[in-house]
């Protein structure tokens, strides 16, 4: 190993890099789920309809609907990604 790599390693890079690594899939994860809510939203189904297509919590669903609602007719999902309370919303996990 290199003497960068070793340094690295003694200042606990590599661990912040895979806290951080899970942590980008997370977000990409939930703005995934939101693109498709409001695709779904877009064509005006409720959000248990919803919620049963994507095989998605409700409660989860119902959020992000609740954050979207305003947002609509276009659904801008980095606004809706902004307006979620994730650590609350149940998104964090």
């Amino acid at each position: 190993m290199t003497y960068l790599g070793q340094l690295l390693m003694q200042d606990g890079f590599t661990n912040g890099f895979a806290e951080g690594k899970t942590a980008g899939l997370l977000e990409g994860e939930i703005h995934k789920l939101i693109r498709q809510i409001c695709r779904k939203l877009q064509k005006n189904k409720a959000p248990e309809i919803i919620a049963e297509e994507l095989e998605e919590d409700e409660a989860i669903v119902l959020e992000i609907y609740r954050a979207a609602k305003d947002c609509g007719p276009d659904y801008d999902c980095q606004e809706i990604y902004n307006k979620l309370n994730l650590e609350e919303s149940g998104l964090l996990k």
